[in-house]
């Protein structure tokens, strides 16, 4: 239940803790109480639905305490479900989110950055188009923290900048094994066109796994329709259903596919059942991210899960951590996938 005129002795009141505790809360002092302290004021934060009076804390501190974050598109269900993650390890430590759909336009994300600097946001996440090195000299000069999703310092060639990402080498790799481990020695990868650092490297994953199994590297890459972002963002199942014509044009066909992400399989996977083939009994599907879509589909899909608790979590706690000390170091966090056998994927058919 939401209680209207909250004040802080509410707040207090409700965690069992002093005022003090909640104003320090209140004002990032997170370091002066326990995590179970921090943890039991958000909670009656929520519950009571206090709003704390955010224009005088801004004009008392210099900041508002929120994080921006700047991802391609939400029409990507992936880059939606890590949002989420994100508010609410966010929200834990006292921040709100404001979410920016950057379409990976570098002045696009130029410009929401400025605004959110200019409305006193001093943490920024990027699940974007990687920042340049003006951007990012730009930041420090300001004194605002950024954490980048999704790509590692080797990508990017700065390494003064919080990194919080899978292993997308790993996980492509996971996925080969997989198949290979259900029978299948012929194994394609369907990708839209690798222009982003993780999609390069899902593409080296693939060719490292079969090049490890001996096998030979079957590759499709679908670019998008003329007037699309040359990334796809907004459209991966579309791409992924034109990428099964594709597929079917083979002389011959895998039995298996590992497809780039969930959404561009799924579209895929719509794509071939058009054309009359069965999954699993005439090819076999993976997909990367694990999204909760995965097991609504029939059959459900086998997918590389990335665990956006986790990455979320690091990046939060990452950023969070640069705000308050900004002579905290940058560090690179790779999380390890895991993948989710479903019904999409099964032994090849003699």
């Amino acid at each position: 239940m939401r209680h209207r005129g909250s004040t802080i002795q509410d707040v207090a009141k409700a965690a069992g803790v002093s005022a003090s505790s909640v104003s320090n809360f209140l004002n990032e002092r997170h370091d002066q109480m326990s995590p179970d302290t921090r943890e039991r004021i958000a909670q009656a934060v929520q519950t009571l639905g206090f709003t704390p009076n955010t224009a005088a804390r801004q004009l008392k501190t210099g900041h508002a305490p929120l994080l921006g974050l700047l991802v391609p598109s939400v029409a990507n269900p992936f880059f939606g479900e890590l949002a989420l993650a994100v508010e609410q390890a966010a929200n834990r430590r006292g921040f709100r989110v404001v979410l920016c759909n950057t379409l990976r336009d570098p002045q696009r994300e130029r410009s929401f950055m400025e605004e959110l600097v200019a409305g006193g946001v001093r943490g920024l996440l990027g699940a974007s188009a990687p920042a340049d090195a003006a951007t990012i000299e730009w930041l420090r000069q300001r004194a605002i923290a950024f954490a980048a999703f999704d790509m590692r310092h080797t990508d990017i060639h700065m390494d003064d900048v919080d990194i919080v990402t899978i292993d997308n080498q790993q996980a492509i790799g996971m996925a080969v094994d997989h198949l290979v481990a259900q029978g299948h020695r012929s194994i394609a990868y369907a990708t839209a066109l690798p222009l982003s650092p993780s999609r390069q490297a899902r593409l080296a994953g693939y060719r490292q796994a079969m090049a490890r199994h001996g096998l030979q590297a079957i590759e499709i890459s679908r670019e998008p329709t003329p007037g699309q972002s040359p990334y796809g963002d907004t459209a991966l199942a579309d791409i992924g259903r034109a990428a099964a014509a594709e597929y079917l044009a083979l002389a011959q066909r895998p039995t298996g596919i590992v497809c780039l992400n969930d959404m561009f399989a799924m579209g895929m996977a719509s794509g071939l059942r058009a054309a009359g083939l069965s999954i699993p009994g005439d090819v076999s599907l993976v997909g990367v991210d694990n999204i909760s879509l995965c097991d609504v589909l029939s059959p459900g899909l086998t997918s590389v899960a990335q665990p956006f608790d986790l990455i979320a979590e690091a990046a939060v706690e990452q950023i969070v951590g640069r705000i308050r000390d900004p002579q905290q170091q940058p560090r690179e966090t790779v999380l390890a996938p895991r993948l989710v056998q479903r019904g999409s994927t099964a032994a090849p058919h003699s």
